[in-house]
C-alpha cells in the first residue's frame, strides 16, 4: 500500500507540473540574446599625428568600442574608451613618435564582448621626401607646371627651345607625349624662344611666359596641343592668368604687365623698385611679386587693371618667387625661405624666416605643405605659418631648380632630368 500511494502522488505531481508549465507559455522561457563575439582581424596603422583602426564586422553586433593606451596591455579596465566606433576609425590629435596601443570589443543588448588582441602604432611624420619616378632629358629644363596627372616641362639649348608634357599618373614611369619647339620669327629670322614659366587654365589653356613674349597653346588634347601663338611681345619671367587678363612680370621696362588676353595688348603696367622681376601670384585684388635683387616681395593693388597700383612692401633679400594662401605670403630668397604677413597689404610683416642651402629658386604650395627649391627640396608642415617645420629634404638638385606639383607628388625639373618625389 505505501508503495502504491507513492506511484499515485508521483504521477499527481507530474500532470500539475505539466500544466503549470503549459499555462507559463506553452513553448518555455525564451533563450537570450547571446554576447557577441570578439572583433578579428584588428590592425592599427600609423599616419602623420593619427592611428586608423581597422576590424572585421562581428554578426549580431549594434556597436563596437575601442580602448586606447600609450602603455602596453591595455585592457576595458585600464584603457581609455572610445564608443560607438566604426571601422575604419581614425584616431586624430595623437603625438609623433609616441607608440600607441589599442583593443576593440563589440557590443549588443546581452552586453560588450571580451577584448580584442591587442595592436599599436606609431604616429610618424614624414621625414624624407621619397623620389619615386625620374625622366632624362637631352635639353637643359628650366620650369615645370603641374596640372593633375600632367607635367609641362620648359626645355631650353642650344638648336632648340620648347616644351614637352608627361603624363605623370604612374608617377614611377612618367610618359612623355609631346615635344614641342618654341619659334619666334623676326622678317624671316628664326630664333628659339626660351620657356620661363607656365599657367594652365581650365586645363585647356597653355600660357608661357618667354623671352620673346607671351604665348598660348591649347593643350585639351595633351598629345596634339596647338601651335603656341605669340599673345603679346616683350621679355616676360613669369604670368599668371585670372579673369581674361594676364599679369606678367619682366618686359622692358621691367615691371607687371597687365594683358588683355581677348585683344592682346596691354592696358595696364606697374613698375616696382627693382629692375628683375621674377615670380608673380594673384589673389583677389592684389598681385604679389617677386621683385629680384633689391624690390622685395611687391604688392600691388589691381583692383582696376588699367591702373595697378603698389601698395606694399617687404625688402631686405633678393627674391625670386612668391605663392600666397590666406593671409601670407611664401617667399623664396637668396638662401631664405620667408614667410609675411599681408593681412594688411599695406604694411606686410615678416613672421619666419629660414635659411636653406643656396639660393631658392621656386616655391610650390599644396595643404598644409610648402615645397621651397634650391639645390635641395624642402617640405615644411605650415599648418602654423608662424612655426613652420621641416618635415623632408632632399639633396644634390641643380641650382634653381623648379618645382610643381598636385595633391600627392611634386615635380622637380632638375636640369637634364625631372624627378618625381612622393609626398604626405
Amino acid at each position: 500500500m505505501k508503495s502504491k500511494s507513492k506511484n499515485c502522488i508521483g504521477v499527481l505531481l507530474s500532470v500539475l507540473l505539466a500544466v503549470s508549465l503549459t499555462g507559463c507559455g506553452g513553448g518555455g522561457p525564451t533563450a537570450p540574446t547571446d554576447i557577441p563575439s570578439t572583433p578579428t582581424g584588428v590592425t592599427a596603422s600609423p599616419g602623420d599625428g593619427s592611428v586608423s583602426i581597422s576590424w572585421n564586422a562581428v554578426s549580431g553586433a549594434t556597436s563596437y568600442n575601442i580602448y586606447w593606451s600609450t602603455t602596453s596591455g591595455v585592457t576595458k579596465t585600464n584603457g581609455t574608451k572610445i564608443t560607438d566606433a566604426t571601422s575604419p576609425y581614425s584616431h586624430t590629435g595623437l603625438t609623433n613618435g609616441t607608440t600607441y596601443y589599442y583593443i576593440a570589443t563589440t557590443v549588443n543588448s546581452s552586453g560588450e564582448s571580451v577584448e580584442s588582441a591587442q595592436v599599436s602604432a606609431k604616429p610618424t611624420a614624414p621625414t624624407a621626401l621619397t623620389e619615386v619616378g625620374s625622366y632624362e632629358s637631352s635639353e637643359g629644363l628650366d620650369a615645370v607646371y603641374v596640372v593633375g596627372t600632367k607635367a609641362i616641362i620648359g626645355f631650353v639649348n642650344i638648336d632648340e627651345s620648347g616644351f614637352e608634357i608627361l603624363d605623370i599618373s604612374d608617377p614611377t614611369t612618367p610618359i612623355l607625349l609631346v615635344h614641342k619647339s618654341l619659334i619666334f620669327n623676326s622678317f624671316g629670322t628664326l630664333y628659339n624662344v626660351d620657356p620661363h614659366s607656365f599657367y594652365v587654365v581650365d586645363n585647356t589653356l597653355l600660357y608661357i611666359a618667354t623671352n620673346y613674349g607671351l604665348y598660348v597653346s591649347n593643350i585639351q588634347d595633351p598629345t596634339h596641343p596647338t601651335e603656341p601663338q605669340l599673345i603679346y611681345s616683350d621679355n616676360f619671367w613669369a604670368v599668371a592668368v585670372v579673369g581674361g587678363l594676364a599679369y606678367a612680370t619682366g618686359g622692358a621696362p621691367s615691371g607687371l604687365a597687365v594683358i588683355d588676353l581677348n585683344s592682346g595688348s596691354r592696358i595696364g603696367f606697374y613698375d616696382p623698385p627693382c629692375c628683375s622681376n621674377h615670380g608673380v601670384y594673384v589673389k583677389g585684388n592684389y598681385a604679389y611679386v617677386a621683385d629680384g635683387p633689391d624690390g622685395g616681395l611687391q604688392i600691388i593693388d589691381i583692383t582696376d587693371p588699367y591702373h595697378p597700383i603698389g601698395v606694399g612692401q617687404y625688402l631686405g633679400r633678393y627674391t625670386f618667387d612668391v605663392s600666397v594662401k590666406d593671409s601670407y605670403a611664401y617667399v623664396a630668397t637668396s638662401g631664405y625661405f620667408q614667410i609675411i604677413n599681408v593681412s594688411n597689404p599695406t604694411a606686410p610683416t615678416l613672421v619666419k624666416e629660414i635659411g636653406v642651402w643656396r639660393d631658392a629658386g621656386s616655391i610650390f604650395i599644396s595643404g598644409n605643405r610648402a615645397f621651397v627649391s634650391s639645390q635641395e627640396l624642402n617640405m615644411f608642415d605650415i599648418t602654423n605659418p608662424t612655426s613652420p617645420e621641416l618635415l623632408g629634404n632632399y639633396q644634390s638638385l641643380y641650382a634653381g631648380s623648379s618645382v610643381s606639383g598636385n595633391t600627392t607628388h611634386v615635380v622637380v625639373v632638375d636640369y637634364y632630368k625631372m624627378r618625381v618625389f612622393e609626398y604626405f
